[in-house]
């Protein structure tokens, strides 16, 4: 008997019985399942405990299609017209830890006073509560010739300035010494982890200590990374990526020592911990050691740093093959993409973002039952220890002013060029690079054909909720939203790529940038430097006009400056080299200015250095240039001390109510109508005549659908400028009464610090662009500067002296140097005068913390 008649035999005689026995298998699920359902309707009204989630949240749900469902339906509200009957105090902890298991708490801001301290023993294994079931698979790359790969640094010869890096590395070692890093790390072994010897590990290397580099080694393996040691509460999850992770990583790319690569590995396992939430969003402030587990990220989490351990997370996954890492990357972007048009300002995030997608449901909502309609709805529980029905938006929402009336928004969206801000733009960038432009990380599209596709299982319940439509019809998703604001949420594709993708973001943050965001200020000794600019802040306001479909957003700028926008310098220049290449929207291209000003605000910011011996403020006012035009803009004493006697600075009646002191300006004569240019999205320039010197900005067109309106057209107006309140009581003659030691071209100071990096970093990758002398030159003079107000500061008998940081009010730091003057300062200045192909920006990527990696 052949062996097929024997198959055909065997199944005729079984087919009757396993057709039975799938019948009574489908009965006895379906039924098990009722159970279930019907005491998980007890859970969702409070009475019982869901059974439907375990400690990890593996839902059994038919509706799950991946992690990021945000709920299960176990965690979903059924009803709650019978819940007011039961009394439930969230505030007592034992009440508070049993219902956390299945209701998310949702807060404000990260706390170690919400819940209690678990053993050390129980945090070294980690079960999530919403694991990732499809990961994203990490891009492959093909080899590309020479001629393809898109050069950084001019092909021209950098020699390395012997004398200057003797001196550098003189300065490393004395400060080396002076710290006793290796002595700290042994001795603070059982209450914390080496921070500041792993941050300074690879300057270490370039600086040729291999000896004290081995030692360093050998200490930092004797640590366990899988968790903090007991005595830290809080860890700064964007300070351990930048100063930990990437510096374990940086160490091994230049020594190839795998067991920094491990290391690596153990830090990085726990920071995914902190993105163990709904959404998938890291926690930024995070609470390790507390049973309350189940937890949104923060409703006030600073936007840029989300995207801190984006860089370090890819290159460990290219070095350990893991996608997990890649992953957590990729969703925090895809965030980013579809986030784009949700705030008053297209393609750019507020300094503060509500980073948990929350969109609470207000109490007429749920009596109507809106929460058991929607399946993105989660119960959760707010800091006041009261339930609330979050409906999950898949985006990062405006952060709001109070859970208890969530009905009512921030009045003003804040944006700056600052160290909240400068990551998304500068990771958006390196990232590209990191690919060299084979894959888009915004819209998760790979430009090399031969790159396999990510799975299409990965798409999350973000992306679900918003429609994939033609962009040839143009046809954009709707979305209702209370307090009379209307959104537009939209994924348009062509092919497999998004309209939205990093290079068009690039462009139009930039050109926001540009815009809104950049100064010539009243600066003294403006003579031979004609091009000084700086990075102010902005404040926005918007109102929707439903008649025209219009988003009226009012700017108003605020003079203050960052000292950290002083970067932007250098990564602008580094944009103009790396721009994304090829993408969907290739037409957009970055400002041609865009070297122009890189050069403009480096050079500018190196000027304020030398204006303050150095010493630059973390934080300043200035006046704006008052006849811009002719280019006037020095500064002139005696003409402030006269519009402070005519009450310029003062505070106006109709702007006590949002708290703001403001200084009105260039308003039209009499009030009469006055021409202003506005610019259009395809770059024409028209006129129009506007009262009250207000600039309208023509920024989107509205796109119509079967002749009905459906994307919002943004209108930008330049509003009244902020400036201090400053009064005749505050200066005596041409110069502050409070504080005579400040220059009186500059309104207000905060904390200077002397060791920043900011300056240099910017003059380091201006130089590798350019290739230019000048930059070096600069280099030298900053440094000089440096040194000698070092010396001077910190001298003492025999000439003998230390390198300390300096705080306002002549007060000096009394603990040690701050671990960024290893890990970025000295290690810019060792870089610009080395030898421009030994860590050549082809070949590495230097990330925000200044650590290197390389490209694969």
């Amino acid at each position: 008997m052949s062996i097929a008649r024997l198959v055909h035999s065997l199944f005729r005689r079984v087919r009757s019985v396993l057709l039975l026995f799938i019948t009574i298998s489908l009965l006895f699920y379906y039924t098990f399942q009722n159970e279930i359902d019907i005491l998980n309707s007890y859970a969702l009204n409070d009475s019982l405990p869901s059974i439907n989630n375990n400690d990890i949240n593996i839902e059994a749900s038919s509706n799950m299609e991946s992690p990021d469902l945000f709920s299960a339906s176990s965690d979903r509200i059924a009803t709650d017209k019978d819940s007011s009957n039961v009394a439930t105090d969230l505030s007592d902890p034992p009440t508070l830890r049993e219902k956390n298991k299945y209701f998310p708490l949702l807060l404000r801001k990260s706390s170690d006073q919400i819940g209690s301290e678990l053993p050390i023993s129980s945090l070294l294994t980690y079960k999530e509560k919403y694991p990732v079931l499809f990961e994203y698979l990490l891009p492959s790359q093909t080899s590309a010739s020479l001629d393809d790969i898109h050069k950084v640094q001019p092909a021209m010869n950098l020699p390395p300035d012997i004398e200057m890096i003797k001196q550098i590395k003189e300065i490393f070692m004395k400060s080396w010494d002076q710290e006793q890093l290796l002595l700290k790390s042994n001795l603070r072994r059982e209450s914390s982890w080496p921070i500041e010897l792993i941050d300074s590990l690879d300057t270490l290397y370039l600086c040729g200590q291999k000896k004290l580099f081995q030692d360093s080694v050998n200490i930092i393996n004797d640590f366990d990374f899988r968790v903090p040691p007991s005595t830290i509460e809080i860890i700064d999850i964007p300070d351990i990526s930048t100063r930990v992770l990437e510096g374990l990583l940086s160490a091994y790319e230049l020594s190839m020592d795998k067991s920094l690569l491990n290391k690596a590995k153990q830090v990085a396992d726990f920071i995914l911990r902190s993105f163990d939430t709904p959404n998938r969003i890291p926690i930024l402030n995070y609470f390790w050691k507390s049973d309350l587990r189940n937890r949104f990220p923060d409703r006030t989490a600073s936007s840029g740093q989300l995207t801190t351990m984006s860089l370090a997370f890819i290159r460990l996954s290219q070095l350990a093959h893991l996608n997990k890492y890649f992953d957590a990357v990729e969703r925090v972007f895809t965030t980013i993409r579809q986030s784009y048009n949700e705030f008053d300002m297209d393609f750019m995030l507020p300094d503060v973002v509500d980073a948990s997608g929350c969109q609470l449901l207000t109490q007429e909502e749920i009596e109507d039952g809106a929460h058991i309609k929607e399946s993105s709805i989660m119960k959760s529980i707010n800091e006041n220890f009261k339930f609330v029905h979050c409906q999950q938006q898949g985006i990062f929402l405006e952060s709001p002013i109070s859970d208890d009336n969530f009905q009512l928004k921030p009045q003003y969206q804040a944006y700056g060029i600052n160290e909240n801000s400068l990551p998304v733009l500068e990771n958006l960038l390196k990232i590209d690079d990191l690919f060299q432009s084979s894959y888009d990380i915004l819209d998760g599209s790979s430009r090399n054909t031969n790159a396999p596709k990510n799975n299409p299982n990965t798409n999350t319940n973000m992306e679900a909720g918003n429609k994939l439509v033609d962009a040839d019809d143009e046809t954009l998703e709707k979305r209702n939203l209370k307090n009379d604001v209307k959104k537009d949420s939209i994924k348009s594709i062509v092919g497999d790529k998004s309209v939205v993708d990093s290079q068009t973001f690039l462009t139009y943050l930039i050109s926001h940038i540009f815009k809104f965001m950049t100064f010539r200020p009243m600066f003294p000794k403006q003579t031979g430097n004609q091009k000084m600019k700086f990075l102010n802040s902005i404040l926005t306001k918007s109102q929707f006009m439903p008649t025209t479909n219009e988003l009226d957003v009012t700017i108003r700028r605020s003079y203050d400056v960052s000292s950290s926008s002083c970067r932007l310098g250098g990564i602008l220049g580094l944009s103009s080299r790396v721009s994304p290449q090829g993408g969907t929207n290739s037409k957009y291209i970055l400002p041609s200015s865009l070297l122009e000003m890189s050069e403009a605000i480096t050079q500018s910011c190196f000027a304020l250095m030398e204006a303050f011996d150095g010493l630059i403020p973390q934080k300043f006012e200035l006046d704006p240039c008052i006849d811009e035009i002719n280019g006037d803009c020095e500064f002139n004493g005696d003409i402030k001390s006269r519009m402070i006697f005519n009450g310029e600075y003062e505070t106006f009646e109709n702007d006590q109510d949002i708290g703001i002191k403001v200084w009105k300006h260039g308003r039209g004569l009499n009030g009469r109508k006055v021409k202003r240019n506005l610019v259009v999205e395809d770059m024409t320039t028209e006129t129009e005549s506007i009262k009250d010197d207000t600039v309208r900005n023509v920024k989107s067109v509205a796109a119509t659908n079967d002749g009905q309106v459906t994307q919002v057209r943004r209108v930008f107006t330049l509003g009244k400028s902020i400036k201090p309140h400053i009064t005749t009581d505050d200066i005596t003659g041409s110069q502050w009464k409070s504080h005579p030691d400040w220059p009186f071209w500059v309104n207000k100071l905060e904390t200077r610090r002397l060791l920043d990096s900011n300056v240099i970093e910017s003059i380091f990758f201006m130089y590798r662009v350019s290739g230019k002398q000048k930059w070096r030159t600069m280099g030298k003079q900053a440094f000089e500067i440096l040194i000698k107000k070092i010396m001077n500061l910190n001298s003492g008998a025999k000439g003998l002296w230390q390198v300390k940081e300096f705080y306002e009010n002549d007060e000096k730091a009394n603990y040690g140097l701050p671990s960024y003057w290893f890990s970025r300062t000295l290690k810019y200045y060792l870089l610009l005068f080395s030898d421009g192909d030994e860590i050549s920006l082809d070949k590495y990527i230097i990330t925000q913390g200044g650590h290197i990696i390389k490209k694969k």
